[in-house]
C-alpha cells in the first residue's frame, strides 16, 4: 500500500510543474477559519481529471469532503498517533528523491508576481516608493492583489507573473532570495521602476507532494476509525430506513419470493412442503440437504431466490400463469413455495445491495454535514468559473 501511495505521488509531483499557476490566486474555502486557495484546488483537478470525467464543480464536493476529514482527523489527534507517524516516516523517506529533482529544478520553476511602478528615465522615484510602501502594506495586512491594484488603478502600474525564473533582472532574484512561498518583499528599485516580489509558489518544492501524502495518509487513518458502510448499521437501522424510503424501492415488473422445487412426484413435493412452509426460507437450502440424506424420497433440487418475472420459466408459468416449461427427466414433477410480492418488496433484504448503498450515502450526507457545521466552512462557489483546466492564462 505505501509504495502505491509513492507512485500516486510520484505522479502528482511530476504534473505540478506542467502547468502555470493561477495568476489570481483566490480563496475558494475557508475551514476552521483557514483559507484554501483556488491553486491548491486546481492541482488536485487537474491530475484527477486525468483519470476521470468528473466537473470542475462536482469535485469540489469530493475536495471539500477530502480537506473536512483532514480537519476532523487532526481534530482527534490521529496525527500524533505512533503509527500514523511511523507510516508517514516511512513515505517520506522514499519520497526523499525528490530532493534530486528539486536541486536540478531550482532555477526555474518558481512561480513569481512581480508589481511594477513603471519609472521613466531619470524620474525621482520618491512618490513611486511612497504609492508602492502602501501597496505593500495592504498585501502583507491580507488584502488580495487583485483588489489592490483594481482600486488603485494606475497606467503606470502594472502586474506579471513569471514561471522560468532564469530570465529576470537581477534585483528580482536578489529580493526573491529573501522571501518564503507566500512572501511578499519590501518595496526596491530596479532598471524598471519601483517593485514588490511575491513569491507565489515554488514548483520545485517537494513540500508540496509531502502535504498530499499527509493528508491522504490521514484520511486513510480516520477511515479505518469511521467506517460510513454497512459494518454498523443495525437491523433496526436498516428496517427503520427502508419503511422510511420504501415507495422508493418499488419494482417496475412483478416479483416471486420462494422456491422452485423437483422432486420425483407429487407425494413427494407434498411430504416436501410440509416439512419445508414453517421454516424461515433462509433454512430450505440446508433442511431439505438433511432429509434427502435421512430418507431417498426427499429426493429432489430447490432453487430459493427472488425471481422477477421473465426470469425463471418455473416461476413465469406456476406463479404469474404464463409461458410454459419443460419438465426434468429425473425430477418430473414442479411446485413453487412463496409468495408473490408483485410491485413492492417485502422487507429491505428483498433490495438489499440497493437500499445499502442509499442509507450509506444518506450516512455520508448527515456525517459530512456534521463536520460544516463543526469546522464553520464557508464555500467561494462562484471561484469555480475561473478554474483553468487546459493551462492556458
Amino acid at each position: 500500500m505505501r509504495r502505491l501511495f509513492v507512485l500516486c505521488f510520484m505522479f502528482i509531483w511530476c504534473c505540478l510543474g506542467l502547468y502555470p499557476y493561477n495568476q489570481s490566486d483566490k480563496v475558494i474555502l475557508k475551514i476552521n477559519g483557514n483559507e484554501i486557495l483556488l491553486s491548491e484546488y486546481e492541482q488536485y483537478y487537474r491530475n484527477i481529471s486525468k483519470i476521470s470525467d468528473c466537473s470542475v464543480e462536482d469535485y469540489f464536493y469530493y475536495f471539500l469532503q477530502f480537506k473536512l476529514k483532514v480537519y476532523e482527523a487532526k481534530s482527534r489527534g490521529l496525527d500524533e498517533e505512533s503509527g500514523f507517524k511511523k507510516e508517514f516516516g516511512l513515505l517520506s523517506n522514499e519520497l526523499s528523491g525528490i530532493d534530486n529533482l528539486n536541486e536540478k529544478q531550482q532555477s526555474g520553476n518558481a512561480v513569481i508576481q512581480v508589481i511594477t511602478y513603471k519609472l521613466r528615465q531619470n524620474e525621482v522615484s520618491d512618490k513611486a516608493f511612497a504609492f508602492m510602501q502602501d501597496v505593500y502594506s495592504k498585501i502583507i495586512s491580507g488584502e488580495q492583489t487583485e483588489r489592490i491594484l483594481a482600486r488603485d488603478a494606475d497606467s503606470r502600474l502594472e502586474q506579471c507573473i513569471y514561471h522560468d525564473t532564469r530570465f529576470l533582472l537581477n534585483e528580482v532574484k536578489d529580493a526573491m532570495s529573501g522571501i518564503s512561498v507566500g512572501g511578499c518583499s519590501k518595496p526596491f528599485i530596479s532598471p524598471e521602476g519601483v517593485n514588490i516580489v511575491r513569491l507565489l509558489h515554488d514548483e520545485s518544492d517537494a513540500h508540496s507532494v509531502l502535504k498530499m501524502a499527509y493528508e491522504t495518509l490521514l484520511v486513510a487513518e480516520l477511515d479505518k476509525k469511521d467506517d460510513l458502510l454497512t459494518s454498523k448499521a443495525s437491523k433496526k437501522d436498516l428496517e427503520e430506513f427502508f419503511k422510511r424510503n420504501r415507495g422508493k424501492y418499488r419494482w417496475e415488473f412483478p416479483h416471486y419470493k420462494g422456491a422452485v422445487i423437483h422432486c420425483k412426484s407429487k407425494k413427494a413435493g407434498s411430504k416436501i412442503r410440509r416439512k419445508l412452509k414453517k421454516l424461515p426460507m433462509e433454512l430450505w437450502n440446508e433442511k431439505l440437504n438433511e432429509l434427502i440424506r435421512e430418507n431417498k424420497v426427499y429426493d429432489s433440487v430447490i432453487e430459493v431466490g427472488l425471481f422477477e418475472i421473465g426470469e425463471n420459466e418455473y416461476i413465469d408459468k406456476l406463479a404469474f400463469k404464463c409461458g410454459e416449461y419443460k419438465e426434468m427427466n429425473e425430477f418430473p414433477y414442479t411446485f413453487i413455495l412463496g409468495k408473490k410480492l408483485d410491485y413492492m418488496p417485502d422487507n429491505y433484504h428483498d433490495v438489499y445491495d440497493v437500499l445499502i448503498q442509499d442509507y450509506k450515502q444518506e450516512c455520508e450526507k448527515l456525517y459530512f454535514q456534521d463536520l460544516e457545521r463543526k469546522f464553520r466552512v464557508e464555500k467561494y462557489i462562484d471561484v469555480l468559473k475561473t478554474v483553468n483546466c487546459d493551462g492556458s492564462n
